[in-house]
């Protein structure tokens, strides 16, 4: 099963680029492939080589200097191998969902279900090949969880568990920053249990000091350097929307988090609306006496914090930063497969319920294959091949000193041999300075940059009120010699404005 699974993420890994682009790796990938370049060629970290950014999190890029170091002169092999990396990680994270299952439900055939659940989801082989933190963030969340199991009990709560378990919640945290709730969640309830049974919190402590060892590093040189702990990444973006939603930021984050849990995680499962049976099947066999093991079961407490954690992250996405990717919800896939072989294996015990049971498992391995053809035939990105057209365009027809900007910068600044500046602040904290101030298009006059790529949506409406000044939009002209049409996104074509100067800019902070 595992090399099954590793077969079908190694044949990913390797396709080619320039259709991963369409299928699986987003733009913000590119993001980190830029800065990982830069740094790995003493450029510092920066996307563009201009401005120093904090706007990625830092232990996947711990993973990606070292493959572009190593091959300076070819960043796709670099990023075919980070996508090796991400195969690999991935496997591994099969491997502890099947230890976790089996030390939940001490029967190694339903752990081999939960393995087989993740392992084979479609949307689990695209999230983890995304060229992103989510396959090294899903592992160590794994790793947390299964590390955790042995503290919730005092005779297997050694120092050697307590350590396993604090370092493995101090790289978590630095693979994601959002993972924060999960490890201050589970932090809670070890904290809630030590305080009863010892009047202490001796041991708690200790671990959250090994945490914080691990976090000090980055949090220091992040303030030290922007004076912020936090990424630029996480504000950027938000304050945006939040500028533009005004006091409708509640029902929009109604919205999205209705969306998350309706539309989204039934997707994510494979089952659409058939996984809320499954749920209701689930909340029945809890109840159900003659359908509990006669061995306990070790995890459920687990297993729902881990529910209560993803639930409570994807809310503070959709209320506190307005805005929610998909990845967001890599953990679902984990707990997902946990969930199905626990209510599998509790609803096996019943009269004449095992051919039932091998009936789903049909119905969900069928709904993994279909899946699957679908996300292939009709891609997940199909619109991120104009931002590709863009950047070769670009190559052909702008001076090799060119400086361009873009809001979705990813795959212009790695594809185009130009100094790309990403706008929208995301990996660019001087940018971000300049959309407080209302001021981007002194920005790019500050920073001589001659053109601007990117969708009419984002250039045109998305940041129609941050252009700033009478100039406003009117600082840009498409360039007529750019070909129009291709995909669309936002119901926009790509477009490559040429930036006429300001007859006078200010001094600024913003500046390079």
């Amino acid at each position: 099963m595992l090399g099954g699974g590793f077969l079908v993420r190694l044949t990913l890994a390797l396709t080619n680029l320039q259709t991963l682009l369409a299928l699986s790796i987003p733009d913000d990938a590119f993001y980190y492939f830029k800065i990982a370049e830069n740094i790995a060629s003493g450029r510092g970290s920066t996307f563009d080589g201009l401005h120093p950014t904090n706007g990625y999190h830092p232990l996947w890029m711990g993973f990606l200097i070292p493959l572009f170091r190593a091959f300076p002169g070819s960043p796709e092999l670099a990023v075919t191998l980070a996508l090796v990396e991400q195969a690999c990680l991935d496997v591994a994270t099969a491997i502890f969902v099947y230890l976790l299952a089996q030390a939940m439900l001490s029967d190694r055939t339903w752990a081999i279900l939960a393995c087989a659940l993740y392992s084979f989801n479609p949307h689990t082989v695209f999230y983890a090949i995304d060229g992103m933190e989510t396959a090294l963030s899903t592992l160590l969340a794994v790793v947390v969880l299964y590390f955790y199991l042995p503290l919730q009990s005092s005779a297997t709560s050694t120092l050697l568990a307590r350590v396993r378990f604090a370092t493995a919640c101090g790289l978590l945290l630095l693979a994601r920053t959002d993972n924060i709730f999960l490890c201050a969640l589970l932090f809670t309830v070890l904290a809630a249990r030590e305080w009863k049974q010892h009047a202490t919190l001796r041991k708690t402590f200790g671990m959250g000091v090994i945490v914080a060892v691990f976090l000090a590093p980055w949090l220091a040189w992040s303030y030290a350097r922007f004076h912020q702990f936090v990424q630029v990444s996480a504000l950027a973006r938000p304050w945006v929307l939040r500028q533009k939603l005004g006091g409708g930021w509640i029902l929009s984050g109604l919205q999205l988090l209705s969306r998350e849990l309706t539309v989204h995680w039934p997707a994510l499962s494979c089952l659409l609306a058939g996984y809320f049976i499954v749920l209701g099947i689930s909340w029945f066999l809890l109840r159900r006496p003659g359908t509990k093991p006669e061995v306990g079961e070790k995890g459920l407490g687990m297993l729902s914090l881990a529910w209560a954690a993803l639930f409570i992250t994807v809310a503070f996405h959709c209320f506190a930063r307005l805005y929610v990717r998909p990845w967001y919800s890599a953990l679902f896939l984990v707990l997902n497969a946990l969930t199905i072989a626990w209510a599998s294996q509790r609803i096996s015990r019943l009269p004449r319920a095992r051919g039932g049971v091998a009936v789903l498992m049909g119905i969900i391995f069928a709904a993994y294959v279909v899946q699957a053809t679908e996300t292939i035939w009709t891609k997940t990105y199909p619109w991120q091949a104009e931002m590709a057209r863009a950047a070769d365009w670009i190559n052909l027809h702008t001076s090799p000193k060119a400086r361009i900007g873009a809001f979705n910068a990813g795959i212009i600044g790695f594809f185009s041999h130009r100094t790309v500046l990403n706008l929208d602040g995301v990996v660019n904290n001087s940018a971000y300075e300049a959309l407080r101030a209302h001021r981007l298009h002194d920005y790019l006059v500050a920073n001589s940059v001659d053109y601007v790529a990117d969708f009419k949506y984002s250039v045109e409406v998305d940041h129609a009120d941050f252009w700033g000044g009478s100039r406003g939009r009117t600082g840009l002209a498409p360039v007529p010699g750019f070909p129009r049409g291709g995909e669309e996104w936002e119901a926009t074509l790509m477009q490559v404005y040429e930036v006429r100067g300001s007859p006078a800019v200010p001094t600024s902070k913003s500046g390079p």
